[in-house]
C-alpha cells in the first residue's frame, strides 16, 4: 500500500503552499498510532476474522478504481 500526494498533502493557510500531513510524535510518544486517519482517506481497510490479519486497499481515487469510500453501501450484509 502506498500512501500517495492526496493522502499525505494538506494544503496550508499561505497560499499556494502544501504541508505532509504527518506530526512527529517525538522520542517518548505516549500513543502509538503511526498511520492516522487522515492517511486512511479513501482507503479500504481488509479485516480478515479468521486468519487475524488486517489489509490495505489501493487509494480507491486511483486507477483502476477511481471510485470514492462514499459510494459504497456499508449497511449490508453477506
Amino acid at each position: 500500500w502506498r500512501i500517495v500526494g492526496a493522502n499525505s498533502m494538506e494544503r496550508a493557510y499561505v497560499e499556494n503552499a502544501l504541508c505532509l500531513a504527518f506530526v512527529d510524535a517525538g522520542e517518548d510518544p505516549e500513543v502509538s498510532i503511526v498511520i492516522g486517519a487522515y492517511q486512511l482517506q479513501e482507503i479500504l481497510l481488509q479485516f480478515d476474522i479468521g486468519r487475524s490479519t488486517l489489509g490495505f486497499s489501493s487509494n480507491l481515487l486511483q486507477l483502476p478504481y477511481l471510485t470514492s469510500c462514499g459510494k459504497f453501501n456499508t449497511t449490508s450484509t453477506l
